[in-house]
């Protein structure tokens, strides 16, 4: 968060997280780093990293820079369609979802698959369709088996 800030925002900042300590009682003492870290987890209380990952690996979409859309906005790609949970298939649980590139008047897509442990695996390109929106209603109508057999597909 310091790294943020401009040059000349610093002492500002350093000013009020001291005036933030003192009112709370936070014991950073002497130390302004202690304090400013303190100030910092006060004014952006972030989880524990086991808790974000658990997160992240549940919710990948949510933390993703570039906003999910249907339409694609004008975006080149490969940008997040959407996403599927699937049922255990090769020792875990795993999230598909789909990407996709606008090319030439079409839209060309593949499936990422991770796992809950961490493991990644994607197919080739195996969409071609008019729209976003159609690659999305592909994706969305195979089977939970049509899924496994992509994934069974793509693993080393």
């Amino acid at each position: 968060m310091l790294a943020m800030l401009p040059r000349g925002e610093v002492r500002g900042f350093y000013r009020a997280a001291r005036k933030w300590a003192e009112r709370n009682g936070s014991g950073c003492g002497k130390d302004p780093m202690a304090t400013a870290v303190a100030y910092c987890r006060h004014l952006l209380p972030l989880p524990p990293f086991a808790v974000w990952r658990q997160d992240f690996l549940r919710h990948r979409f949510e933390h993703l820079d570039v906003p999910v859309t249907r339409a694609g906005a004008g975006k080149e790609g490969p940008f997040p369609l959407g996403e599927r949970t699937m049922a255990s298939v090769a020792g875990g649980g795993w999230i598909a979802s789909v990407h996709a590139t606008r090319e030439a008047g079409s839209w060309s897509g593949y499936i990422d698959f991770r796992s809950e442990d961490g493991r990644e695996a994607r197919t080739a390109e195996i969409f071609r369709e008019e729209s976003s929106v159609a690659v999305l209603e592909r994706f969305d109508s195979f089977r939970d088996e049509t899924l496994a057999a992509f994934l069974r597909s793509a693993l080393p």
